[in-house]
């Protein structure tokens, strides 16, 4: 962006107060940025929702505005107890957010609709967790609750049998599982966090969909509830 150097008389206009002009500028603004820069070394993502805003306390027209702010250290609190021996005003709401913590380093590389693989930050008692986001699809609380959804699985040998519980069911010389689940991505009841259904092991070779899963025969296993997000979809 180019501007025009004025030339001649360089005062402020004479409908501005230039009292009022000069006190907005004597002294930077104040910027809490307590919550700002957990990724302050990261270029931010599409999808990426922890690149906290700054805050600022006042707006143009309020008294004591000012462009320039004085900027805090970044990542000052780094503990939850922090926040809450603080007195902030936290509001409680339905969202949730599929934030995996896992060992540094760790890749998962594939996301749903090309989200953000990378590794994200977050505090831990002053030390710095690594997680996995998993956005998906928008996720909210059923009554205090995480929402889960039914997947079928199938194995080669019955849980409770010999060597059972082991081997998934598969197609001829593949890794297809005969899994399946109930909600995708776009499904209104989709969630991320699968309970699991064990069908009969003689079924596997007819169960190819939700329809024939739900006709199987469902056996006794260990009640399971499995974090599995959906990262793609193959017709």
């Amino acid at each position: 962006m180019s501007f025009l150097v004025p030339s001649g008389d360089r005062r402020a206009r004479p409908d501005i107060d230039e009292d009022l002009v000069a006190d907005e500028h004597a002294g930077a603004a104040v910027v809490q940025a307590h919550l700002d820069g957990l990724r302050c070394h990261e270029t931010p993502g599409a999808h990426d929702q922890f690149r906290a805003a700054r805050l600022v306390v006042t707006l143009p027209g309020e008294k004591g505005y000012n462009d320039f702010r004085q900027v805090y250290v970044a990542n000052t609190i780094t503990d939850a107890s922090m926040l809450q021996q603080a007195g902030y005003k936290m509001e409680k709401t339905d969202k949730l957010l599929n934030m995996a913590v896992v060992p540094d380093r760790s890749r998962a590389r594939v996301r749903f609709n090309g989200g953000n693989p990378e590794l994200k930050r977050a505090w831990y008692h002053d030390q710095v967790a690594k997680f996995f986001l998993f956005d998906e699809a928008p996720l909210s609380v059923s009554g205090d609750k995480v929402p889960v959804s039914p997947i079928y699985d199938g194995f080669t040998i019955n849980p409770g049998q010999a060597g059972g519980e082991i081997n998934f069911c598969t197609d001829p010389n593949s890794t297809q599982t005969h899994n399946v689940v109930a909600t995708v991505p776009g499904d209104k009841a989709y969630t991320p966090l699968w309970l699991r259904v064990v069908y009969d092991s003689a079924a596997c070779a007819s169960v190819h969909n939700l329809d024939t899963a739900l006709k199987a025969k469902v056996v006794p296993a260990k009640v399971l509830l499995v974090n599995c997000p959906i990262v793609s979809i193959r017709h």
